[in-house]
């Protein structure tokens, strides 16, 4: 039975595999037959997926088979692509009630895309990164507020000294500036991005010389020290949880 489910699990791969390649393949202004043969196909996909629904919750057991969370998505998916089927099969223009149909279609449609996430428990390796990254979020929260605290005084701090500012190389009075607190923090966040921060620093250079060293600061903090510490909670998060054979995550995919 486990060889039987591996190559049912690698005929699915493929599948989705497929149906992403069918995916790609629309392209704006194509032909009418073009676009009805890509249909039939995505049809076909739809029809396999419900398929592996039904399989499985007749194998496995309705409960059963809604504990996994994969199957959950799984199932989700199929829900989604039988409303986007009988979206294609309505008449819409024809029925003033359901105008908002085709957007819901649009939506139904891009969501298909997320099939493509079912490979994730196909692959070991990529599954722990996953889980791995999602382990790392309380420590990348810590750090974005760290952030959010540094733009937060900066932002306050510069409004104080160039608020007069209102024109230069980048400088202008529509909303580059520093002369509230809202511009002066989406200013501060160009500038941790590295962009025109020294044209800025020019700018404001026109008030005091003394305060290009502020930026300079500035500059040196967030792109530096900052993203420095953005790879360091990730380098140790992934040295705990992904390239230590011994921690707890990976002896729970083991024994799955």
């Amino acid at each position: 039975m486990l060889g039987y489910r591996n190559y049912f699990d690698n005929f699915i791969m493929l599948v989705i595999f497929g149906n992403i390649i069918i995916m790609c393949m629309t392209y704006d202004g194509q032909s009418s037959e073009s676009e009805s043969l890509l249909k039939q196909f995505n049809y076909g996909f739809v029809l396999i997926f419900l398929l592996e629904c039904i399989l499985k919750i007749y194998g496995l057991g309705l409960y059963p088979y809604l504990y996994s969370g994969a199957n959950k998505f799984d199932l989700f998916l199929a829900v989604l692509s039988i409303g986007d089927f009988i979206m294609d099969q309505v008449d819409l223009k024809s029925n003033k009630a359901l105008t908002i149909a085709p957007q819901i279609a649009r939506i139904f449609r891009v969501l298909r895309v997320t099939r493509v996430f079912k490979l994730i428990k196909s692959f070991k390796g990529l599954s722990s990164l996953i889980q791995t990254t999602l382990l790392m979020m309380p420590a990348m929260l810590n750090v974005l507020s760290l952030i959010f605290l540094l733009y937060f005084i900066l932002a306050i701090l510069f409004t104080f000294l160039f608020k007069d500012i209102q024109s230069g190389y980048v400088l202008n009075s529509d909303n580059v500036n520093f002369k509230d607190f809202g511009n002066s923090f989406l200013l501060m966040f160009r500038m941790s991005t590295g962009e025109d921060w020294h044209l800025i620093m020019y700018d404001c250079m026109a008030v005091n010389s003394v305060y290009s060293y502020l930026f300079i600061v500035y500059v040196i903090l967030i792109q530096y020290i900052m993203v420095n510490l953005f790879i360091l909670v990730i380098m140790r998060e992934f040295d705990e949880h992904f390239y230590n054979t011994n921690n707890p995550l990976n002896q729970y995919q083991e024994d799955l």
